[in-house]
Formats: structure tokens, sequence, C-alpha cells
């Protein structure tokens, strides 16, 4: 999202535009670069939701979450699923498990996932 920011702003509107028709023809190829970024952009949401999200299995502890409030307010919960199921898409959630981990909310995981997709 930044990259497609910076193209737009800094490159398109400050750096083409004072200069006219004479670079036109790179306007229009930096305006293709941005739209194919944001259809893969989207394209990997979309993959990630349906994968991460959509086809997420609950686990046994996942489903008692009473339990997992109390584990919580005893102490900080180490997140073993998070790691191990988070490791396939590093960059969207970077910061889902340290985050979760520091505050000691225990959120459950596919709503966690989506926020963190959706910042």
């Amino acid at each position: 999202c930044q990259f497609v920011q910076i193209i737009k702003v800094e490159v398109v509107q400050e750096q083409l535009s004072p200069r006219g028709d004479s670079v036109s023809s790179f306007g229009v190829l930096l305006n293709r670069l941005v739209q194919d970024v944001q259809e893969r952009l989207a394209y990997r949401c979309q993959v990630y939701a349906r994968d991460s999200i959509g086809n997420y299995i609950p686990t046994l502890s996942d489903l008692d979450y009473p339990a997992k409030l109390r584990r919580a307010a005893a102490g900080p919960l180490p997140s073993p699923s998070a790691s191990s199921s988070l490791s396939s898409t590093p960059s969207l959630l970077s910061s889902s498990s340290s985050s979760s981990s520091e505050s000691g909310v225990t959120y459950y995981m596919p709503a966690e996932r989506t926020v963190n997709m959706l910042r």
C-alpha cells in the first residue's frame, strides 16, 4: 500500500505532472504499474482470507474460551499456535503474535487475523 502511495504522489503528481506532455507515456506506464500492484494486493488478501481465516479449523483450546481467559488472567499467554500457523504469511501478520502476547488478550484466531489484515 505504501508503494502505491509513493508512486502516485511522489512520482506521478510531484515529478511527472510539472513536466507536461514530454513524459506522459511514462505516466501511463506508472498508472498501469499502480493498477497491477493494487490488483495483486487485493488478490493476496483474498487468498489469505480464504486460506487463513475462512478455512481455519479451531482446536479444542480455541473453543474453551473461559479456560483461555482464566489462563490469560493468571499470566502472559504464550502463543505456540500463532507462531506455527502464521509462519506461511509473515508479512501480513508480523506484529500479531507479539501484540497479542504482550497485551495478554486472547482473541479467537480468525478474528485476530481479520483485524490484522485490515490494518
